[in-house]
């Protein structure tokens, strides 16, 4: 008898962990779950100015080529030092942002755009490959 009350007790209590977690997933907004964990800013205000930036503009419109751009530039952080800037089209959360897709006129996604240490814009592209993305960002220096 004994048994068979713990066994109901651990059912309910995995019951409940994974309703918990369905609602802690749900609860996420779609960028939280679009996102890959990187070391971002989301404002050209909270950068090192001495190091080079890439602002990273994506959207869920080209959800598949965002991420792997975003996977790409976790791996170039881990080897190089520049500032990463994320503006994600969907997600428009200040008027920072606003501009920065006006100023570089943003109309396709994934974007990437470089910054010089001055803070002086080099290049923007839109189909970029990782050996050519590396190259860029290490003349950057």
């Amino acid at each position: 008898m004994k048994k068979k009350v713990l066994i109901c007790v651990l059912i309910i209590i995995a019951i409940l962990v994974a309703v918990v977690f369905v609602n802690k997933m749900n609860s996420k907004t779609k960028e939280e779950q679009f996102s890959y964990k990187l070391e971002y800013v989301k404002s050209l205000k909270d950068i090192d100015e001495s190091l080079p930036t890439v602002i990273f503009f994506k959207g869920l419109i080209n959800e598949k080529e965002s991420l792997e751009y975003e996977i790409m530039l976790k791996d170039l952080k881990e080897e190089s030092d520049f500032n990463l800037v994320h503006v994600s089209l969907d997600y428009i959360t200040n008027e920072e942002q606003e501009n920065l897709i006006n100023e570089y006129k943003i109309i396709e996604v994934p974007t990437i755009v470089l910054k010089d240490k001055n803070q002086t814009d080099i290049a923007s592209y839109n189909h970029i490959t990782y050996e050519k993305l590396q190259e860029l960002i290490n003349n950057l220096d």
